[in-house]
């Protein structure tokens, strides 16, 4: 845009200087014709020198051809172009440094990400090994990495069994209780075979008899995609094996009982 601006102004400024060359040019050739009627003057003024001279404005139109006004419209609608030319440059120039910023809030990031990968336990720290000593020091990172992630595991395992014990024993409270052991409020009227124990109501076993239908039939086509069990989702592997929520064994059926009549 300043590019623009500084031709569209020279363009002008010769323009200018072509016409005062041909301001002066006819003031001489003015001046040379009277000078062979000066007598002729004295006594009658030649009809020449009566008359007023031209206007820049009337010379720039003789000159493109235009009159007065559309020079005057021409120099408005000039004004107006590098009005607005000055806007988009500073909006511009706004916006770069908008972007500008972005990059260097981006590159303290990148900076950051780098530092971590390269000091973190990463493919990208190991091609920057370059030494047996710093080989020795990433190997001992690791190790003491993966021991604490043996000793977390043990004790996440631990953590569960205490949690499966719990639930265990809520479950059998509610069943001495006479209540469902999902939601503890409704009696239960599901029995579950082979441990014959009667454990869930009827809305409880509706919601546990979806899930446990849905996840068998993604295990299904899991297991004809040749999918390994231990990459399957949670869901699939908690629901596919139907159990009873009471003593976890697995169960092969298992029915409402509470419309069962007894005949006699």
């Amino acid at each position: 845009f300043d590019e623009r601006i500084s031709t569209e102004e020279w363009r002008l400024v010769g323009l200018m200087e072509r016409l005062d060359d041909m301001d002066k040019t006819r003031v001489l050739q003015q001046q040379h014709s009277s000078g062979g009627r000066d007598s002729l003057c004295v006594t009658q003024p030649s009809s020449a020198s009566t008359e007023a001279p031209a206007s820049e404005s009337e010379l720039v139109g003789d000159e493109l051809g235009l009159t007065e006004t559309e020079l005057r419209r021409v120099l408005r609608s000039t004004n107006d172009h590098i009005t607005q030319l000055d806007r988009d440059i500073a909006r511009v120039q706004s916006q770069c440094e908008s972007i500008q910023e972005q990059v260097r809030r981006l590159g303290k990031e990148k900076d950051g990400l780098s530092k971590q990968a390269a000091t973190g336990l990463t493919a990208y720290r190991v091609s920057l090994v370059k030494t047996c000593a710093d080989v020795d020091v990433f190997k001992r990172e690791i190790e003491m990495a993966l021991q604490q992630l043996r000793a977390l595991g043990k004790e996440t395992s631990k953590q569960e069994g205490i949690l499966q014990q719990m639930e265990q024993t809520a479950a059998e409270q509610a069943m001495r209780d006479g209540t469902c052991v999902a939601c503890l409020e409704r009696p239960p009227s599901v029995v579950f075979f082979p441990c014959k124990q009667r454990c869930l109501c009827a809305g409880c076993w509706a919601k546990i008899s979806h899930n446990h239908e849905r996840a068998k039939r993604e295990a299904e086509r899991l297991r004809q995609a040749g999918r390994d069990d231990k990459a399957w989702p949670m869901y699939v592997r908690r629901d596919a094996e139907l159990r009873c929520p009471a003593c976890l064994t697995k169960a092969v059926f298992a029915c409402d009982v509470e419309d069962i009549k007894a005949t006699t």
